[in-house]
């Protein structure tokens, strides 16, 4: 299994760098994390550069964060995604960045 780190805590240098080149509106991220029900399963999705309105159900919800979580590649990670593909679209071309068949689980890093 792949393992890798995306940080988009306050210092990210990709969600900078976004920003900087016009490619997001916003240093920030939204992540809707998908469900895994049996009877109403459906993708998540993660938004740099703000969030989806449409998701936004009723009052903004912040939770703590585990600082104690189990590790990945030997560093703590309270909050680890397993991604099952990441498709971008730049200029109305969509590049795939992360395949189906590539197993990769991540950390999200606040």
């Amino acid at each position: 299994m792949g393992n890798s780190h995306l940080p988009l805590n306050e210092k990210s240098e990709l969600l900078a760098k976004m920003k900087s080149a016009g490619q997001i509106s916003a240093n920030s991220f939204g992540l809707d994390v998908g469900s895994q029900s049996y009877t109403s399963q459906r993708n998540g999705r993660l938004t740099l550069g703000g969030h989806q309105p449409a998701m936004v159900k009723g009052a903004r919800w912040e939770f703590k964060i585990d600082r104690t979580k189990l590790e990945i590649k030997e560093r703590f990670c309270p909050l680890q995604v397993d991604i099952g593909k990441i498709v971008i679209n730049i200029g109305g071309r969509d590049i795939e960045l992360v395949s189906p068949d590539s197993n990769t689980n991540i950390c999200i890093e606040m």
